[in-house]
């Protein structure tokens, strides 16, 4: 093993008691872990560098020893003697017990994990009185929960059940207590374990009395163990077939608790802090800390294995649900590709041989379509937003961004494929990861009839631009989608669904097998083939049949019906889940209708499904004012009026949502749907639920003081920081000076801020400003603590050159490189200034006095909000245009951060 190792300190002394049981997940590149005796499971990103923590246990006394991410969403944790599934439904988490063991028996489930196939195998041990001293020897089990959901006792007798893996046909399962680490030859199609024997016995080792006690332990991918010796400061590499130590890695605390693999070279190690620690003494420094060791040249360890939905109980279908006609015949040939959008609840779908991507916007209940290709003969077969704005659109055998610039749709080939084929893309989805996949079909005679059966492909186009070509031979390439580590296909000729093992990190699929056969199905006759699907939170599949007039719900473990939803018209299209319990259904019109033959009424319609009570989807990945790009629609309020409104820039559509009769100061668009607006001195988050706006009061601030919020905005990692300030006489005229404050929703951040306003950041530093002391200040940012620290004076109005025009600081901007853009009220102008040498670089000047706010919208744009009769002297009258909103373009080389939604759980929303 190389020596050039290094072992840095991850988190600092983040477990209060015993941090335990890491698992590393590769995809999101998310560790986590568990504090046993806090109930707290925690979370760390490594591409957000974002550590957060949710409390599991629901009372004091609580034990949560393993934490293990579920294929359908959520997480296992063993909590005291139970076997618990944790998920979140409507922002609320929500622990469901699967299993309850040995309830007379003085136990806890102590360290567990997923065998190769997805099923937990997971020990107990007894409560212990101090740490390694437990109340009863051999009382312990090792259990085995089935993909049916079914449990079984797979050994018994331990005292101190811990560190367990798999190599090859060999299983290893450790005895702390007794100070051993067992080998059993491992039957993975009977789910069985058998003849016992010692691999590692500690009392053999060299040095043994400095070597504490086998916790928690890992396999690399050449079979030796990698196990955290508890008491004994280090993790040792044995080798279970010589029973010897290979090397050791010395860690800086003594009580290390567990370890994994992370990426190649990598192995992320646990610790505990008080525990283990006697009466009186204090825990060394960075105990309870995690640590990543780095450097571990060659060294490949076996991934953690995520749980699968067959462990969860599978819930009852629902049968009190609706089929409603949203869009009644929208399509004129072929309705595909639907695709919601949470955050402005808007419905993407295509109708394919018109050459039109049509949009519905849930809030205002609003149709719009757009044009994409007039070329006669040409289809567009699907339509994907972009994170980074405009959409994605399949036209023939082409990718296309399609976006607008200056109220025009610009259209760009990013990829053409197979030229010399007959051929078109079909179906198409993003992959968690934001990668686009796509499938190909030959040209069609008539509906099924094509010019050349196996032609079509299924392509990967990679965050680089670049793409490939995934697998070949399909004739009508159709629905896919993921569960897990699986990937699903479709071939609707073939009348198959296919399943893949999903490489993620390899943006790659292999091992291709039949998951549903149609023809095998009851009734097949009546099925038609399987055409666009989505994939539920349980793994099941919803299947639009085309020439069967339904959508099916699968199970793809057995192959089996699991329920269907009977449609009105017989070429069902496609599907997608909307908000939980909701799905949207598209259909063909004239398509597959025979010549001479009308179509069927509500032909090529939109449908609802609501009342899918129990269901919910995995949702649609997407590749002050608020610019929000994917959709291109700006958000702002008119404060005194209590409003919200929402422009459309490729619809030119604006629209306003009343949402208080007390001033609404800031909106700003949750990822998980609706909005927060500062309605007084309250956050409300509102959001639509059958038409109608819901308002939910999150938190109310000084309630004693005659104050309101007024600017806001989310930090990178999407958490909201929102000031205060005192209820005005007229505009700048305050009640009481200093009385505002910042706050982190939940949190204080700063007080003694007379008009709170303009806020943003720029990589460590956040600017936060005071209009009457036209001040903005910095501060140093920590993402981590959710903190502000260090305040100055970034700029300071009254000394700028002719300050007596600037009038006051308002809402700001922050651009890429870093300048403050900032809205002048008073002063008839927005000022670009550089916070490091507090001078101004530029200005924009504008055509009325009082200018609010602005934010930037695609590159080289920004929008500016002003205000009307506010700060109008009494009697007069505002000039032209105050209160308008104006759009700056040609700021050519500008780029602005772009604004953040949002991130935070919420509460449901009642009635």
């Amino acid at each position: 093993m190389s020596s050039n190792y290094t072992v840095n300190c991850l988190l600092d002394s983040v477990a209060k008691t015993c941090g335990e049981g890491p698992f590393w997940e590769p995809v999101t590149k998310t560790l986590y872990f568990v504090s046993i005796a806090d109930g707290e499971v925690h979370l760390w990103s490594e591409p957000n560098n974002y550590h957060s923590t949710i409390q599991v246990g629901e009372q004091p006394g609580n034990f949560v020893s393993f934490v293990i991410p579920c294929q359908s969403g959520g997480f296992l944790a063993g909590i005291n003697k139970s076997i618990v599934h944790c998920d979140w439904q409507a922002g609320e988490l929500k622990r469901r017990v699967l299993h309850k063991v040995d309830p007379q028996e003085p136990i806890r489930f102590n360290d567990a994990k997923c065998d190769p196939a997805g099923r937990l195998l997971a020990g107990t041990m007894s409560l212990e009185k101090e740490a390694g001293l437990v109340m009863k020897p051999g009382a312990g089990s090792l259990f085995g929960l089935d993909l049916d959901g079914s449990i079984k006792t797979l050994d018994t007798g331990f005292s101190l059940s811990n560190g367990l893996g798999w190599h090859g046909n060999t299983f290893y399962f450790t005895d702390s207590v007794a100070r051993v680490i067992y080998a059993y030859d491992w039957d993975a199609e009977a789910f069985s374990i058998s003849n016992r024997r010692v691999a590692i016995d500690f009392s053999k080792l060299p040095e043994q009395e400095k070597l504490g006690v086998p916790d928690g332990l890992a396999v690399d991918a050449d079979g030796r163990l990698w196990v955290a010796c508890f008491f004994g400061s280090r993790v040792l590499c044995l080798d279970p077939q010589s029973g010897q130590v290979v090397s050791q890695i010395p860690m800086p605390v003594p009580n290390v608790t567990s370890c994994c693999f992370g990426s190649d070279g990598e192995l992320f190690v646990t610790t505990a802090n008080h525990w283990g620690v006697r009466e009186g003494e204090q825990p060394p420094p960075q105990a309870g800390s995690v640590f990543r060791v780095t450097g571990l040249d060659g060294i490949r360890g076996t991934p953690s294995v995520i749980a699968d939905q067959g462990l969860l109980k599978v819930i009852k279908m629902p049968s009190n649900y609706t089929v409603n006609c949203l869009l009644d015949s929208v399509a004129k040939t072929v309705g595909e590709g639907p695709f919601w959008e949470p955050v402005t609840k808007t419905l993407y779908f295509v109708s394919a041989f018109d050459g039109a991507v049509h949009l519905w916007s849930e809030p205002n209940n609003y149709h719009s379509t757009i044009q994409v290709t007039e070329k006669q003969g040409s289809c567009v077969s699907f339509v994907i937003p972009c994170q980074s704005g405009g959409f994605l659109a399949g036209i023939n055998n082409t990718i296309v961004h399609c976006d607008w610039q200056a109220g025009e749709l610009k259209r760009r080939v990013l990829r053409e494929v197979d030229p010399q084929e007959p051929i078109r893309f079909n179906d198409a989805k993003c992959d968690p990861a934001g990668r686009l996949l796509a499938g190909t079909m030959s040209w069609e005679k008539e509906a099924a009839v094509l010019m050349k059966p196996e032609a079509g492909s299924l392509f990967g186009l990679d965050l680089d631009g670049s793409i490939k070509r995934l697998d070949t031979g399909f004739s009508i390439s159709n629905g896919l989608g993921w569960h897990g580590n699986t990937f699903y296909f479709t071939d609707s000729l073939a009348r198959v669904i296919y399943a893949y093992d999903w490489d993620a990190e390899g943006f790659s699929i292999s091992n291709r097998r039949v998951a549903i056969d149609f023809a095998k199905l009851p009734e097949q006759e009546k099925l038609g083939v399987p055409d666009g699907l989505a994939v539920d939170a349980d793994g099941r599949l919803w299947v639009a049949c085309f020439f069967g007039s339904r959508v099916l719900c699968l199970d793809p473990q057995s192959g089996q019906v699991v329920s269907q939803i009977p449609m009105p018209v017989p070429n069902v299209t496609s599907c997608c889940f909307g908000s939980d319990g909701e799905l949207f259904v598209t259909t063909a019109n004239h398509w597959g209708v025979r010549e001479g033959e009308q179509p069927p009424p509500q032909a090529g319609s939109v449908f609802r499904v609501t009342g899918l009570d129990g269901i919910r989807g995995t949702p649609s990945v997407i590749e002050g004012p608020f610019w929000e790009p994917v959709t291109k629609t700006l958000y702002f309020v008119s404060i005194f009026e209590g409003e919200v409104h929402l422009w459309n820039e490729p619809n030119n559509y604006h629209s306003t949502v009343k949402v208080s009769e007390q001033p609404v100061s800031f909106v700003i668009p949750c990822q998980s749907g609706g909005f927060l607006a500062g309605a007084s001195k309250s956050i409300v988050h509102c959001d639509w639920q059958a038409g109608e706006l819901k308002r939910r009061v999150l938190h109310e601030v000084d309630p004693e003081l005659s104050n309101r919020f007024n600017d806001a905005k989310c930090d990178p990692a999407g958490r909201l920081l929102a000031g205060t300030m005192s209820l005005e006489t007229n505009a700048g005229a305050i009640m009481k000076p200093n009385a505002g404050s910042l706050f982190g929703l939940d949190l204080t951040m700063e007080t003694g801020v007379s008009l709170s306003n303009g806020l943003g950041w720029h990589g460590n530093t956040f600017y936060f400003t005071d209009s009457p002391v036209r001040t903005i200040y910095a501060y140093d940012w920590d993402a981590e603590g959710f903190s502000i620290s260090n305040r100055r004076v970034a700029i300071d109005f009254s000394k700028l050159p002719e300050q007596e025009k600037l009038g006051f600081p308002d809402g700001l901007a922050v651009d890429a490189d870093g300048r403050l853009w900032v809205a002048c009220f008073y002063g008839s102008r927005v000022l670009c200034l550089d916070p490091q040498s507090g001078q101004v670089v530029s200005q924009i000047p504008m055509p009325v006095p009082n200018v609010t706010s602005c934010c930037f919208g695609s590159d080289g744009e920004l929008f500016v909000t002003t205000a009307n009769q506010w700060g109008v002297r009494d009697g007069e009258q505002p000039p032209p245009q105050a209160g308008s909103i104006f759009r700056v373009t040609g700021l050519d080389g500008i780029r602005g951060t772009p604004s953040v939604m949002y991130k935070g759980s919420l509460p449901p929303i009642s009635d």
